[in-house]
Parts: structure tokens; C-alpha cells; sequence
């Protein structure tokens, strides 16, 4: 909260643009993820609002329900990663093509809600749903790294290690 009472803003909700319908679906920290367990800060803090970027799509443009769509965005105080996207789904080399369809879809949508589009978006993370069955030496795994996805196992650690 700022002195006037207000509840400031975070660095996802800075980034939309004004016109962005998202605007009133963020949600502070971390509580528009169903499993906020999967997403682990130090400091707690860290990861400032949040969307469930599937969810509002959907909602908009209920027409389109079989359509790949990104899971969420986190907005963050890490000033290297301000925003970053978060998929959370079963990690099997049969997944890499719908998850690097589902990156493209968000794409698009960064470049229509995100004041710097897509460029907004600084890293894509790809947390397990349950055990990770992909492995590093396979065609799907360069696919998906080819991407621009991090593949973050069973839950994704903020700050990442440098």
C-alpha cells in the first residue's frame, strides 16, 4: 500500500498497456497461480502480481477454448527478469510442441497487452505438473530449448542462481 491507502503496483501490472483488458484480472504476489507452491521466492516477496493468462483468455474469447494458451505471467522485483511466463504441464516430449505453440500464443498477446511486447517477457519457464520425462539428449528437448522455454523441474526457484 502506498500513503494514500492505494495498493501499489507491481511490475507486471506496470508493464500492460493502459488500454490492456488484463489490468483488472491481476492479482497481488503470487495468488493467481493455482499451485503457488510451484513458484518458491527468496525473498517471499519477490514475485510482486501475477495473472492466469489462460484463464482470462478464455473467459474473453470463450470461442476459442481448444486454443493454446500460456499458462500465467509473474511480474517480479528481480530487475533482470521483471516479467517472466510460467507453464505449468506434464513434461513429456509429446508436450514440447503444444508448450512452444502455447509461448507463440502469449507472444502475441505480450505484443497486444505489454507496453514492450513480447520483449517484455525476459524468460519462459516450463514447471512439471508431475515427474519430468524429457530428456536432455532428445530432439524435443532442443526443440523446446531452440524456444526460448527453461525447463525448471518440479517447481521454479526465484531469484534463479546466477
Amino acid at each position: 500500500m502506498d500513503n494514500r491507502g492505494q495498493r501499489k503496483k507491481g511490475a507486471l501490472e506496470k508493464a500492460l498497456v493502459n488500454k490492456s483488458f488484463l489490468h483488472a484480472h491481476v492479482k497481488p504476489g503470487k495468488q493467481a497461480l493455482a499451485e503457488p507452491e510451484k513458484v518458491i521466492c527468496n525473498p517471499p516477496h519477490l514475485v510482486t502480481d501475477s495473472i492466469a493468462l489462460d484463464d482470462e483468455a478464455y473467459a474473453k474469447h470463450p470461442a476459442k477454448k481448444n486454443e493454446a494458451r500460456w499458462d500465467y505471467w509473474l511480474g517480479t522485483e528481480d530487475t533482470s527478469m521483471r516479467v517472466v511466463g510460467v507453464e505449468v504441464h506434464p513434461v513429456t516430449p509429446r508436450e514440447v510442441e503444444l508448450l512452444v505453440r502455447k509461448k507463440r500464443w502469449a507472444e502475441e498477446k505480450a505484443d497486444a497487452e505489454l507496453a514492450g511486447g513480447k520483449k517484455s517477457i525476459r524468460a519462459w519457464f516450463w514447471v512439471a505438473s508431475g515427474k519430468t520425462a524429457l530428456s536432455v539428449n532428445t530432439t524435443e528437448y532442443r526443440q523446446m530449448v531452440k524456444a526460448g522455454i527453461v525447463l525448471a523441474g518440479g517447481c521454479l526457484r526465484l531469484p534463479l542462481s546466477r
